[in-house]
């Protein structure tokens, strides 16, 4: 199955997208980045875009 993966910096917000990720696939480095989101594939495309900002709520 493949996914969408979001690279978020340490305010959370998106530094770079990869959308339909295959299987077994590793993706380059995002030096920017400090944390990960991963969701089935379709999820997130024309949701979220780089510059966007994510707030995490309790």
């Amino acid at each position: 199955m493949n996914i969408d993966v979001l690279f978020l910096d340490e305010d959370l917000c998106v530094v770079h997208t990869i959308f339909d990720m295959k299987p077994w696939r590793i993706s380059k480095a995002v030096i920017n980045s400090r944390s990960v989101i991963e969701a089935e594939s379709g999820v997130l495309r024309g949701k979220v875009k780089v510059g966007d900002c994510l707030s995490m709520e309790s």
